[in-house]
C-alpha cells in the first residue's frame, strides 16, 4: 500500500442540517461538486455524507513534488472555506501522510488505509475548527502560514487575504479604495472575515458548550496569528463593512450566497442491471 497525502474534511453539525434544513444540505453538496479539486488531474476526491477526502494520485518523487501536493491540499480546503462562508457552516479538516488505497470496483469507489484511520481519530479529537496538518506535511508546507497547535499538529491559516491585510497593510482601517477595490482584496477578505464572524457568534451564542469551546479555540488561533487585524475586527463586531467605506460589501455578501447548481448534473440512482458471473 503506497503512502499518500490525505486531506480529511468534516462538515460540523451536519446531522442537525439533515434534520432541520435538508435544502441547505443539497446546496452544500452542489458547492462540493463545484470545487476546483474535481478538475485537477493530480488529485482524487471522495465524498460521503458529511466527509470529503482528497488524496494525490501520482506519487511524489522529490521534495518539490511534496511541497506541490501539500500546497494544493491547503488550496482545496481554502476553496471550500470561501464557498461556504456566509452559509452558517463550519469545517474541520486534517492533512496527514500515510498508507492509503483508493480504487474502483465496477465503478464503485472503495478506499481504506491507516492514514484514513489516523485522520478520522485525529479529526474527532481536535476540538477546534479549520485546518490542521501533521508534522510530516508541515515539513513541506512553504506557502500558507501556520502555528504549532500541539505536539503533533500545526494549525494552518488559509486566510491569505487577512495575511496581506495584517502584514502588508498593517491592519489599516479603513482601507482606501486603491487597496481594497483596485487589487480585488475586498473580494477575498469578505469571506474570510465572515468565517471569523460566524465563529465569534458561535462562541457566544451556540447552546452546546462543546461547540462554543471549539469556536473559542479557533478565535484564539486567529487572535495570536493576526493580533492587529483581530483587534480591529473584534472592536467592530467582525463586520467586513468596517474595513472600508469605499467598497461594495453588499456585492460580496450577495456573491457568497450564489447558487452552485450550475456545477453539477443531478441524476437519480439506477438499480443493478447485471452481475459478473464466475467462469
Amino acid at each position: 500500500m503506497h503512502e499518500h497525502y490525505l486531506l480529511y474534511i468534516d462538515v460540523l453539525g451536519f446531522g442537525d442540517l439533515v434534520e432541520t434544513a435538508p435544502k441547505r444540505v443539497e446546496d452544500l453538496f452542489e458547492i462540493v461538486a463545484s470545487l476546483n479539486v474535481h478538475a485537477h488531474g493530480a488529485f482524487a476526491a471522495i465524498v460521503f455524507s458529511d466527509t470529503i477526502l482528497v488524496h494525490n494520485v501520482p506519487l511524489p518523487s522529490n521534495d518539490h513534488d511534496r511541497q506541490y501536493v501539500v500546497m494544493y491540499q491547503c488550496e482545496f480546503f481554502k476553496d471550500l472555506l470561501h464557498r461556504v462562508a456566509g452559509r452558517g457552516i463550519s469545517l474541520r479538516a486534517v492533512l496527514t501522510y500515510g498508507p492509503f488505497r483508493h480504487y474502483l470496483l465496477n465503478g464503485t469507489p472503495y478506499f481504506y488505509g491507516p492514514a484514513l484511520n489516523n485522520a478520522y481519530r485525529a479529526e474527532k479529537a481536535l476540538q477546534i475548527t479549520g485546518l490542521l496538518m501533521d508534522e510530516h506535511c508541515h515539513k513541506y508546507s512553504n506557502i500558507f502560514s501556520s502555528r504549532p497547535f500541539d505536539d503533533h499538529w500545526h494549525y494552518v491559516f488559509v486566510t491569505q487575504a487577512i495575511d496581506n491585510w495584517e502584514h502588508q497593510y498593517g491592519a489599516m482601517m479603513p482601507l482606501p479604495r486603491i487597496i481594497v477595490h483596485d487589487t480585488d482584496l475586498g473580494w477575498y477578505l469578505g469571506p474570510e472575515i465572515e468565517t471569523l464572524a460566524f465563529s465569534a457568534r458561535q462562541a457566544q451564542e451556540h447552546p452546546d458548550p462543546r461547540v462554543r469551546v471549539k469556536h473559542m479555540a479557533t478565535l484564539h488561533q486567529y487572535r495570536s496569528q493576526y493580533p492587529k487585524c483581530f483587534a480591529a475586527l473584534e472592536s467592530n463586531d467582525f463586520r467586513m463593512e468596517a474595513v472600508s467605506t469605499e467598497f461594495d460589501w453588499a456585492a460580496v455578501r450577495a456573491q457568497m450566497l450564489d447558487s452552485y447548481s450550475w456545477a453539477s448534473i443531478r441524476r437519480s440512482p439506477r438499480g443493478g442491471s447485471h452481475r459478473r458471473r464466475r467462469s
